[in-house]
């Protein structure tokens, strides 16, 4: 549908309010002080979780889990 973006296929799909209410890796990773290797490692250990789709091939996350995240380590 015209409100999905896809990154590949329709499972990966992602609405337009998933993308406004999200950021991209770089900026989540500047947010928090740490580089993007460090977040790659806390998705590993499950410590933040990506959005289900990407854009191209940047990975997204939750604004709101980013700030949660950044208020944590102030």
């Amino acid at each position: 549908s015209p409100d999905e973006i896809y990154g590949g296929n329709a499972e990966m799909a992602l609405t337009e309010e998933e993308i406004a209410q999200s950021v991209t890796a770089e900026d989540a990773a500047k947010r928090l002080g740490v580089s993007r290797p460090t977040l790659r490692r806390w998705e590993r250990e499950g410590k933040i979780i990506p959005l289900r789709g990407r854009m191209g091939k940047k990975v997204l996350y939750n604004r709101e889990s980013i700030e949660a995240l950044a208020e944590i380590g102030e």
